[in-house]
């Protein structure tokens, strides 16, 4: 198993653009709000993403997934993987047990507040039972640092504004500056500039 640096974890979860499978299954699944950016769990500087779509009939979701390297006591590279889902409903839809659909009772950015506020709790008390500290330390890989739930907003959205035109996909990023494009059919690849 590879060495694990600062230098390469900065390789690794830095770019931030998306690849290929990702365009294409934000595409398809109709994602319209997707961000990854740096933040910090249990000590550990960890990637984490966001990804929101409105479903149908009235309910909308968005996705946290917090992945974070560390080395176990045996040397082992080994990974966290945190997901955390919010589901609101809006449109008069109601989720079972409730009188009002949840945008009618609360607004949006407190309910997502809320929300963030929460997890930052759970992942500020996380302790890894297995995390070679010695190392971690040795290796500047542990950080004195908490979740920070403001760490989404200070992100740039990765998502794209796109038209079908002439047998193409025309994607053009919302929040970066990126151009895409890609011919219609299976196992296309997207071209980006």
């Amino acid at each position: 198993m590879g060495q694990f640096s600062v230098k390469k974890f900065n390789k690794e979860f830095t770019n931030r653009y998306l690849d290929d499978g990702e365009m294409s299954n934000h595409l398809e699944r109709r994602v319209n709000y997707s961000k990854k950016y740096i933040n910090f769990v249990g000590k550990l500087k960890c990637m984490e993403s966001v990804m929101s779509n409105n479903i149908a009939d009235g309910v909308g979701r968005k996705n946290y997934n917090v992945r974070c390297p560390y080395y176990d006591k045996q040397g082992n590279k080994k990974y966290i993987h945190i997901t955390a889902s919010m589901n609101i409903t809006f449109d008069g839809t109601k989720f079972e047990g409730s009188d009002s659909p949840s945008l009618v009772r609360y607004k949006l950015l407190d309910i997502e507040k809320q929300f963030k506020m929460d997890m930052k709790e759970i992942l500020d008390s996380l302790e890894i039972y297995d995390i070679d500290i010695e190392r971690m330390q040795k290796d500047e890989l542990l950080y004195d640092k908490k979740y920070d739930i403001e760490a989404e907003s200070k992100a740039k959205d990765l998502t794209f504004n796109c038209k079908y035109t002439n047998g193409n996909i025309i994607c053009e990023g919302k929040e970066i500056n990126r151009k895409c494009n890609r011919e219609i059919g299976k196992n296309k690849k997207w071209e980006c500039k």
